[in-house]
Protein backbone atom coordinates (compact mmCIF):
# COMPACT_ATOMS: atom_id res chain seq x y z
CA UNK A 1 0.00 0.00 0.00
CA UNK A 2 3.00 2.34 0.06
CA UNK A 3 2.75 3.06 -3.41
CA UNK A 4 -0.51 4.07 -3.07
CA UNK A 5 0.12 7.28 -0.66
CA UNK A 6 2.31 8.56 2.38
CA UNK A 7 2.34 9.59 5.54
CA UNK A 8 2.20 13.62 6.24
CA UNK A 9 2.99 14.14 9.88
CA UNK A 10 0.38 11.55 11.52
CA UNK A 11 -2.28 11.49 8.95
CA UNK A 12 -2.02 9.31 5.90
CA UNK A 13 -2.27 11.22 2.51
CA UNK A 14 -3.50 9.28 -0.59
CA UNK A 15 -1.60 9.40 -4.07
CA UNK A 16 -3.65 7.11 -6.51
CA UNK A 17 -1.90 7.32 -10.15
CA UNK A 18 -4.00 6.52 -13.03
CA UNK A 19 -3.01 5.30 -16.05
CA UNK A 20 -4.32 7.92 -18.25
CA UNK A 21 -5.40 11.57 -17.09
CA UNK A 22 -9.25 11.72 -15.91
CA UNK A 23 -11.64 12.79 -17.77
CA UNK A 24 -13.70 16.33 -16.44
CA UNK A 25 -16.81 14.06 -15.56
CA UNK A 26 -14.46 11.58 -13.46
CA UNK A 27 -12.66 14.35 -11.34
CA UNK A 28 -15.68 14.25 -9.18
CA UNK A 29 -16.06 10.52 -9.04
CA UNK A 30 -12.02 10.63 -8.03
CA UNK A 31 -13.33 12.88 -4.75
CA UNK A 32 -15.92 11.15 -3.89
CA UNK A 33 -13.61 7.98 -4.15
CA UNK A 34 -11.39 9.57 -1.86
CA UNK A 35 -14.00 10.72 0.74
CA UNK A 36 -15.13 7.08 1.20
CA UNK A 37 -11.32 5.72 1.68
CA UNK A 38 -10.35 8.11 3.63
CA UNK A 39 -13.25 7.68 5.71
CA UNK A 40 -13.37 4.05 6.26
CA UNK A 41 -9.07 3.49 6.32
CA UNK A 42 -7.77 1.84 9.51
CA UNK A 43 -3.96 2.41 9.47
CA UNK A 44 -4.08 1.69 13.73
CA UNK A 45 -3.51 -2.03 13.45
CA UNK A 46 -1.86 -4.67 11.68
CA UNK A 47 -3.95 -5.83 8.34
CA UNK A 48 -4.58 -9.64 7.56
CA UNK A 49 -6.61 -12.46 7.10
CA UNK A 50 -9.57 -13.47 9.05
CA UNK A 51 -11.93 -16.39 8.64
CA UNK A 52 -15.78 -15.49 10.26
CA UNK A 53 -17.16 -19.06 10.10
CA UNK A 54 -14.98 -19.50 13.09
CA UNK A 55 -15.02 -17.92 16.70
CA UNK A 56 -11.18 -17.74 16.52
CA UNK A 57 -10.55 -16.36 12.40
CA UNK A 58 -8.54 -19.36 11.69
CA UNK A 59 -10.15 -21.36 8.96
CA UNK A 60 -11.06 -25.07 9.51
CA UNK A 61 -12.48 -27.72 7.52
CA UNK A 62 -15.26 -28.05 10.63
CA UNK A 63 -16.25 -24.72 10.23
CA UNK A 64 -16.78 -25.12 6.46
CA UNK A 65 -18.59 -28.24 6.62
CA UNK A 66 -20.93 -26.66 9.64
CA UNK A 67 -21.86 -23.68 7.67
CA UNK A 68 -22.84 -25.59 3.91
CA UNK A 69 -25.22 -27.93 6.46
CA UNK A 70 -26.89 -25.04 7.70
CA UNK A 71 -27.26 -23.82 3.79
CA UNK A 72 -28.64 -27.03 2.88
CA UNK A 73 -30.94 -27.14 6.04
CA UNK A 74 -32.51 -23.42 4.42
CA UNK A 75 -33.72 -25.70 1.56
CA UNK A 76 -36.29 -27.93 3.43
CA UNK A 77 -35.45 -31.14 2.97
CA UNK A 78 -35.37 -33.86 5.89
CA UNK A 79 -32.35 -33.61 8.38
CA UNK A 80 -31.42 -37.03 7.94
CA UNK A 81 -31.33 -36.86 3.74
CA UNK A 82 -29.18 -33.43 3.97
CA UNK A 83 -26.32 -34.93 6.34
CA UNK A 84 -26.19 -38.23 4.37
CA UNK A 85 -25.81 -36.44 0.99
CA UNK A 86 -23.58 -34.17 2.67
CA UNK A 87 -21.18 -36.63 4.22
CA UNK A 88 -21.14 -38.40 1.11
CA UNK A 89 -20.11 -35.84 -0.80
CA UNK A 90 -17.76 -34.27 1.67
CA UNK A 91 -15.69 -37.44 2.09
CA UNK A 92 -15.55 -38.52 -1.56
CA UNK A 93 -12.79 -39.52 -3.50
CA UNK A 94 -13.29 -37.63 -6.01
CA UNK A 95 -11.63 -34.72 -8.08
CA UNK A 96 -12.07 -31.53 -6.33
CA UNK A 97 -14.63 -30.38 -9.39
CA UNK A 98 -16.86 -33.04 -8.96
CA UNK A 99 -17.59 -32.11 -5.20
CA UNK A 100 -17.95 -28.45 -6.07
CA UNK A 101 -20.25 -29.47 -9.20
CA UNK A 102 -22.03 -31.66 -6.11
CA UNK A 103 -22.41 -28.90 -3.75
CA UNK A 104 -23.83 -26.95 -6.68
CA UNK A 105 -26.56 -29.72 -7.18
CA UNK A 106 -27.52 -30.12 -4.01
CA UNK A 107 -28.10 -26.27 -3.57
CA UNK A 108 -29.66 -26.16 -7.10
CA UNK A 109 -27.44 -23.40 -8.86
CA UNK A 110 -26.11 -25.28 -11.40
CA UNK A 111 -26.96 -22.97 -14.22
CA UNK A 112 -29.56 -24.82 -16.21
CA UNK A 113 -32.26 -22.34 -18.43
CA UNK A 114 -34.81 -22.48 -15.25
CA UNK A 115 -32.11 -21.19 -12.98
CA UNK A 116 -30.93 -18.65 -15.18
CA UNK A 117 -33.89 -17.57 -16.35
CA UNK A 118 -35.76 -17.39 -12.87
CA UNK A 119 -34.29 -15.00 -10.06
CA UNK A 120 -34.04 -17.28 -6.54
CA UNK A 121 -32.82 -15.15 -3.90
CA UNK A 122 -31.84 -16.93 -0.97
CA UNK A 123 -29.31 -15.81 1.57
CA UNK A 124 -26.90 -18.28 2.80
CA UNK A 125 -24.33 -15.41 4.34
CA UNK A 126 -22.23 -16.25 1.89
Amino acid sequence: MGDLGAWVGTEWVWDLRWRRPQFVWETKLLSELLVVITRHSRFDSEDGWSWTLSPDGQYSMRSTYAHLLKGLSVLGAPEGVVLQAASRVWKSCVPSKVVVFSWQLILDRIPTRRNLLIPVYRDFSW
